[in-house]
């Protein structure tokens, strides 16, 4: 894999994890220590993908769908 795909690959993972985090009921001060993780995800997200490529946001929407549904599918309720 390229670094460039590397990247793609935790551009596109990482917004999907701080949107299960941000989901998960917590207490004060582990909720400030979330909002804290969430943010900077959000942050480092917009960095790389605030005008990429058409082709790039694709390829972040796929992976994000395709990691959603493996999951999904993995856990089972």
């Amino acid at each position: 894999m390229t670094p460039e795909q590397k990247l793609i690959i935790g551009t596109s993972l990482l917004p999907v994890l701080a949107d299960f985090i941000e989901d998960y009921p917590m207490k004060q001060l582990a909720k400030a220590q979330r909002n804290a993780i969430v943010k900077a995800i959000r942050h480092y997200d917009a960095f790389y993908m605030d005008g990429a490529p058409i082709d790039v946001v694709d390829q972040q929407a796929n992976i994000q769908l395709w990691f959603r549904q493996m999951l999904e599918k993995e856990f089972v309720n």
